[in-house]
């Protein structure tokens, strides 16, 4: 049988790497490779859990990859161009590059432009883990429809039908439903649609994390002289549900009944 160690996310691994790595548990001893990621030494105190050890099936009977074909897949295509959606933020990324770092610039957008939202209806999908919600055995709860501003009506149905066509909202029936809020962006004054989760959020069974302080925060980046930036298109909507709790994310609108996907 063997096994598989990986990082126990605590506050004591913040500034820790910690390899995943396939082991054979038999021997009894478990080795752990680990870095420190900081310019400051890190003590760590016995008995402390760092990682976490799940058995897992290994299939050594696969063909081997062909080593130069996967080079020669993942190789750089010099004839492609930055895709046009792309420019401007090569353009403002640019300002300060030399050119070879332009080079390794272009080459890196031009690899991960598949990661980046082209407009707003391209949200992209995020699967490696679905979101669960456990209410334990509570009972659905139903809000109440609210009235929604005769003015907004129409916005308010042209952004539901956006959602729809973007793959986050489908039509449904469940006991549990949810009003939505509709909120002016300040930005350019387009209509965003919350959804008001705060009953189903007082049963809703919360796990406890370690809330890293803020100071702490800013100390780690001393040193820092590359610091990157990341922004969601409508962040949230890109992780999946767990399809047991599908149900519990239902909203209602005057076009229908929906569950956020």
């Amino acid at each position: 049988m063997n096994a598989m160690t990986q990082a126990l996310p605590t506050k004591h691994t913040d500034n820790l790497l910690i390899a995943k790595a396939v082991v054979d548990p038999s021997c009894g001893q478990i080795p752990i490779r680990m870095a420190n990621i900081t310019d400051f030494e890190q003590i760590i105190q016995p008995d402390t859990h760092v990682a976490i050890c799940e058995a897992v099936e290994v299939n050594f009977n696969s063909a081997h990859a062909d080593i130069n074909k996967l080079m020669n897949e993942t190789s750089f295509d010099e004839s492609k161009d930055i895709p046009s959606d792309l420019t401007d933020l090569r353009e403002r990324s640019s300002e300060l590059l030399g050119e070879d770092q332009i080079s390794q610039l272009d080459k890196l957008l031009i690899k991960y432009d598949t990661t980046f939202s082209k407009n707003k209806s391209d949200l992209g999908r995020a699967s490696v883990i679905k979101h669960t919600i456990s209410t334990g055995n509570a009972k659905p709860i139903k809000q109440a429809p609210r009235r929604l501003p005769l003015s907004k009506r129409e916005e308010i149905n042209d952004e539901i039908q956006r959602l729809l066509d973007c793959g986050v909202i489908e039509p449904s029936k469940s006991p549990w439903a949810s009003c939505i809020v509709p909120v002016t962006k300040k930005s350019d004054g387009s209509t965003r649609i919350c959804i008001d989760f705060r009953p189903l959020n007082n049963i809703t069974i919360h796990d406890s994390y370690p809330l890293i302080r803020i100071d702490d925060s800013l100390d780690a980046l001393r040193g820092c002289k590359w610091l990157s930036v990341m922004d969601l298109s409508s962040g949230y909507w890109q992780v999946e549900m767990d399809e047991k709790d599908k149900e519990k994310r239902h909203l209602q609108v005057t076009k229908g009944c929906f569950i956020l996907m």
